[in-house]
């Protein structure tokens, strides 16, 4: 539904409409029946919303712990955070390869084509739940790039943070895409940060330049929660 209005509202070239299509919370060992749904509404542009994978790992029976034991030394090595053990290079750069060769988002990929794939990413894609810039590192970031193939020369592969602008429908419609990961301070610091200061400003100059019709801020996590106060899901 909020996709369909999205579309409904937002003028693309020549009085054209243009349908943006978003998801996130996408767990690649699961059967993603999705894609053809959205394939059959014929997107302009595909929006990950964040948790693009799930890369940590929380064991809940004796096979995942068996699984973990024999297989990922590295997550044991790392040590839990809660019920969940963080991800290493490897698993990660190897999920991303999963998700990406997925037959279903492969053809909505071909469809709106490599340049038109907007994202960002949240705790469980960025390497461990509920994470800060305590276990921000630059090469999960150029995994990521990697995965929404962004060009060798892309400034995010330069700094911390994932955050970008990007235009759509000759200017129409501006999408800033925030990173609440690589600068958030501890939920347990009451007066800490989300953003980081770069970030801010950064935001703050997408806003005041834009000449867009509509202005879409993306956030993977909420914005004014009227139940959960402290953190996502």
């Amino acid at each position: 539904a909020a996709c369909a209005a999205l579309a409904r509202a937002t003028a693309g070239p020549r009085g054209q409409l243009l349908r943006v299509d978003l998801g996130s919370c996408n767990n690649q060992n699961l059967t993603q029946l999705l894609w053809g749904h959205v394939a059959a509404r014929q997107p302009d542009a595909w929006l990950w919303g964040g948790d693009n994978i799930y890369a940590d790992a929380r064991p809940r029976s004796a096979a995942d712990w068996y699984r973990l034991i024999t297989e990922e030394p590295k997550r044991l090595a790392r040590g839990p955070r809660g019920f969940f053990y963080p991800t290493y290079l490897e698993k990660l750069e190897l999920l991303y390869k999963i998700q990406k060769q997925e037959p279903g988002y492969a053809a909505v990929r071909k469809l709106v084509g490599k340049e038109n794939i907007l994202a960002i990413w949240d705790d469980h894609d960025y390497g461990l739940n509920d994470a800060g810039k305590e276990v921000w590192s630059m090469d999960f970031q150029n995994a990521f790039l990697d995965f929404v193939d962004a060009p060798a020369d892309d400034v995010r592969r330069e700094r911390r943070g994932i955050y970008e602008v990007r235009d759509l429908a000759d200017g129409a419609i501006r999408f800033i895409l925030l990173d609440n990961r690589s600068f958030r301070d501890s939920y347990d610091n009451t007066q800490g940060d989300m953003l980081g200061e770069a970030q801010w400003a950064f935001l703050e100059e997408a806003l005041a330049t834009s000449k867009a019709r509509f202005n879409v801020i993306v956030s993977g996590v909420q914005v004014f929660p009227e139940q959960r106060l402290r953190r996502a899901a």
